[in-house]
């Protein structure tokens, strides 16, 4: 664990005035260092000028006793609303208005049942804001009893400074004054502890004669294990119940977030500069290409028409070739002539001209027959196969008869 700086609010009185005074413990912890002995104590305003020229943030320890921790149903499907349903959710277990309160749940959610604790609004909102006012960086506030670190089914009970705290694996946990810990404890231990799957109880002590008087005047009778010394501490545990959220979460300085967030705006500015030169390098080039497309068409124009107006080529230049000289339907010539050509053949016909029209989709032929029969025998045929062949004219001629007919598909537009 890197070095990290704990702030424990041990006290809290007000004076006559009105005045809030509070005491404090603070202290750098990492993996050498000892929790409380390496620390140092003293009023807010001893605590302000210790750390005067500090910017780094801070873990915030509150006492227990104003922090109540439950176990919570967990709905997977209203993830979006839990945290606005949970004070509706325990209104029934508390004493109080729902609104006077603040909670903090924990970031595992994967179970159906997850860790929650509240406590007063009034009360954290006063020692968060007196630490902004100061300007303490405070990026996590939790419960001193949470440093214990229990694992697995393990509950671990620590008395210390007068208090008794205690703390699972699961962030649930608890500091009541020794005094009043006799019934809370047996109630805890005797009544609610899961008799499947029972706690293993570790209870630690600072000497012989403290285990000696919580085993005959505190422990109810259930099974566990006293250890004279001091419990292991961790400080950034799984399931830690942080107050620094909703309203109190972390809100990063503007300026602060304007150095973090400055290279990547340039960067950005950069993309959006490169795609509009791009894009107007683009626009250039397919501009430049189109008048070097129309002094093409333009000379080409003036070769065709060396004299008269040369605006709008194009159009002139369809305009002269003619409209209808194009269509958009698919040549029907080759297949005209696949049927034409064998009837020709088998009826021993010439052909002497032809010409397609594909407007038209049809074959304008002039063919010399042998007599008019043949004529009309070629027409009957090509009728046979769906091709209507349409006499435009006839004649004799040497030794022979003329016809020039229109051959099309039938039912074509013009067929």
């Amino acid at each position: 664990m890197t070095e990290k700086l704990v702030i424990q609010l041990l006290e809290e009185t007000v004076n006559e005035e009105g005045e809030t005074l509070r005491h404090f413990r603070w202290g750098f912890v990492d993996e050498l260092s000892h929790w409380p002995e390496d620390t140092h104590e003293g009023s807010g305003e001893e605590l302000l000028v210790a750390f005067e020229n500090q910017s780094r943030p801070a873990l915030l320890l509150i006492s227990g006793n104003k922090v109540v921790s439950l176990p919570v149903a967990y709905n997977k499907k209203e993830a979006r609303h839990f945290l606005k349903l949970l004070p509706y959710q325990i209104e029934d277990d508390v004493l109080g208005p729902v609104e006077d309160l603040h909670f903090a749940v924990s970031s595992n959610k994967e179970s159906e049942v997850i860790s929650a604790a509240y406590v007063d609004y009034d009360w954290i909102s006063g020692l968060l804001l007196w630490a902004k006012e100061n300007e303490l960086l405070i990026d996590r506030c939790i419960a001193d009893y949470q440093c214990l670190q229990a694992s697995d089914n393990e509950l671990l009970i620590w008395f210390v400074d007068g208090n008794v705290q205690g703390h699972r694996a699961n962030g649930l946990g608890f500091s009541i004054a020794q005094s009043l810990s006799q019934p809370f404890l047996k109630d805890l231990l005797q009544n609610q502890q899961d008799i499947e799957n029972p706690w293993q109880v570790r209870v630690y002590v600072d000497d012989a004669e403290t285990q000696e008087i919580i085993e005959s005047h505190i422990m109810p009778p259930v099974e566990y294990e006293v250890i004279i010394g001091q419990p292991a501490l961790h400080f950034e545990q799984n399931n830690q119940l942080n107050f620094c959220s909703g309203k109190f979460g972390k809100k990063l300085p503007v300026e602060q977030w304007w150095k973090e967030a400055k290279p990547l705006a340039i960067l950005a500015a950069a993309a959006v500069a490169v795609f509009f030169v791009a894009t107007f390098a683009d626009i250039y080039l397919i501009k430049k290409q189109q008048a070097s497309v129309q002094q093409e068409i333009l000379s080409a124009y003036k070769a065709a028409v060396p004299k008269g107006p040369v605006n709008d080529p194009v159009t002139r230049l369809k305009r002269m070739l003619g409209s209808n000289t194009a269509s958009n339907e698919a040549s029907q010539a080759v297949y005209l002539l696949s049927k034409v050509a064998p009837v020709l053949d088998q009826l021993k016909i010439n052909l002497a001209t032809l010409n397609y029209s594909n407007r038209e989709q049809a074959l304008r032929i002039n063919i010399k027959a042998k007599s008019f029969n043949g004529v009309e025998q070629f027409r009957q045929q090509l009728d046979q196969q769906g091709i209507k062949a349409e006499l435009q004219s006839s004649n004799a001629a040497d030794e022979g008869f003329q016809a020039r007919l229109r051959i099309a598909l039938k039912g074509s537009r013009n067929g």
